[in-house]
C-alpha cells in the first residue's frame, strides 16, 4: 500500500522541535512523514471531486495511532499534532473527508534539493577524473584554488536557518531564501558565490530581521543600495 521513500535530513537530531519530542511523539513525527503524497491525488466522495497536494494526505486521529506503536493513544496523536501545529511544522483541519495535515515546507526538504544532488553528483565525479592529474606543491594554494572554481551550491532553508543560530543574527531564513530563490540567486549583477558571506551582510544591515522590517521595506532598501558589499564578495 505504501511506496517510495522520503528524505530524512540528519540535521533532524539538531532540530529543537525534534529534541522536544517524547519517544511516543517522535513515533508519530515518523508516521506522518510516511503518510504525505508524494504527488497530486484526487477522489470523489458525496458527489464532490477533492484533492490533496504533495505535502499534505487525509487522515484520522485513529489511522495515525494505528501506524504507531501499540502504546500510542488518540489521545498522544491529538497532542502530537497540537504541538506540532505550534512549531509550524504542519497544519490539522477537520473536512468532510476526514483530518487533512499539511507538512509545511515540504516542497523544500523533499525536492528542491534535486537540483543540489545533480550538481554534488557531477561535481564528485569530475574530481575523480581529474584529481590524479592535478600535483601541486603547496596544499594551501591547492585549497584556495578549490575554493575559487567550485560550484555553488543551493543552500537549503535548514542549512540557513542552523548558520543563522549559530550566529545569533536576526536574518529571517525564509525570506532570505525566497528573495535569492525568486532572483535566481544573483547578488546585484553576480551569481552568488557564497551565501553565508551574503547572509553575514543581510546580518550587518538587519535585512530580513524579525522585529521592524516587512518584505517591502527590504526590497526597497534592496534596490536602493543593492547591496554592493555582497556583490563584492560573492564576485572575488
Amino acid at each position: 500500500m505504501h511506496r517510495g521513500y522520503i528524505k530524512v535530513w540528519r540535521k533532524t537530531l539538531e532540530s529543537d522541535m525534534y529534541r522536544s519530542l517524547t519517544s511516543i511523539q517522535r513515533d508519530i513525527f515518523f508516521a506522518l512523514l510516511l503518510l504525505v503524497n508524494h504527488a497530486p491525488k484526487t477522489w470523489e466522495w458525496g458527489g464532490k471531486t477533492f484533492t490533496c497536494e504533495p505535502g499534505q494526505f487525509i487522515t484520522s486521529l485513529d489511522s495515525i495511532k494505528n501506524l504507531c506503536a501499540k502504546k500510542v493513544t488518540i489521545r498522544n496523536t491529538r497532542t502530537a499534532l497540537d504541538k506540532f501545529a505550534k512549531w509550524q511544522f504542519l497544519t490539522s483541519e477537520s473536512t468532510k473527508t476526514g483530518r487533512l495535515i499539511t507538512i509545511l515546507n515540504w516542497d523544500t526538504y523533499q525536492t528542491h534539493d534535486k537540483q543540489n544532488d545533480k550538481q554534488n553528483d557531477k561535481q564528485v565525479t569530475k574530481h575523480r577524473q581529474t584529481g590524479d592529474k592535478q600535483v601541486t606543491t603547496n596544499k594551501n594554494d591547492k585549497n584556495v584554488k578549490n575554493d575559487k572554481n567550485k560550484r555553488f551550491i543551493i543552500p537549503t532553508i535548514e542549512e540557513i536557518s542552523i548558520y543563522c543560530e549559530e550566529r545569533k543574527n536576526q536574518v529571517n531564513p525564509q525570506m532570505f531564501i525566497d528573495h535569492y530563490k525568486s532572483n535566481g540567486w544573483m547578488v546585484g549583477k553576480n551569481k552568488m558565490k557564497d551565501w553565508k558571506a551574503t547572509i553575514r551582510t543581510w546580518e550587518q544591515r538587519d535585512y530580513g530581521g524579525q522585529h521592524g522590517k516587512t518584505g517591502s521595506d527590504y526590497k526597497t532598501n534592496w534596490e536602493r543600495e543593492q547591496d554592493m558589499e555582497a556583490e563584492a564578495i560573492n564576485r572575488e
